[in-house]
């Protein structure tokens, strides 16, 4: 089985960006107890890293399959907003010699505010972990 080696840092990052990759027991007491301590202590400790990075490594495998036949090898992306870059990733596993530039915050907001109004300045990103993403490649084969 493939899948992503993530650690806990970066567990907490991609449940952050995609709630979809938390345990209904995690939804739960996000609902329960707001965005601010969910962000800031629930999402840190009590997830299961090998189950969030399962899942992501799935979530990011859906999504390259339906941009696959866009792509070629030998082309030059340029990816903003990545997240933690697990898509594009993939995308240099399965395209060989492509070329990804990045353009993307570094700031992890203590709660998010949803909308796209000049005040909104939330995010949830750090450049380090897609540093490591790629410089430590965190990916591999089970």
């Amino acid at each position: 089985m493939e899948n992503f080696n993530i650690n806990r840092d970066i567990a907490h990052l991609a449940i952050l960006q995609r709630i979809e990759l938390a345990s209904s027991k995690l939804k739960k007491i996000r609902k329960l107890f707001g965005r601010y301590l969910f962000t800031n202590f629930f999402s840190k400790y009590f997830i299961n890293v090998s189950n969030v990075s399962k899942k992501y490594y799935d979530l990011m495998n859906l999504e390259l399959s339906l941009i696959k036949n866009y792509l070629n090898d030998n082309q030059n992306i340029l990816s903003i907003g990545s997240g933690i870059g697990g898509l594009e990733l993939l995308i240099c596993k399965n395209f060989k010699n492509s070329k990804i530039n990045f353009i993307e915050r570094n700031y992890i907001s203590k709660k998010v505010k949803y909308g796209w109004d000049d005040k909104n300045i939330e995010a949830y990103n750090n450049i380090h972990f897609l540093e490591k993403i790629f410089y430590n490649k965190w990916y591999r084969k089970k």
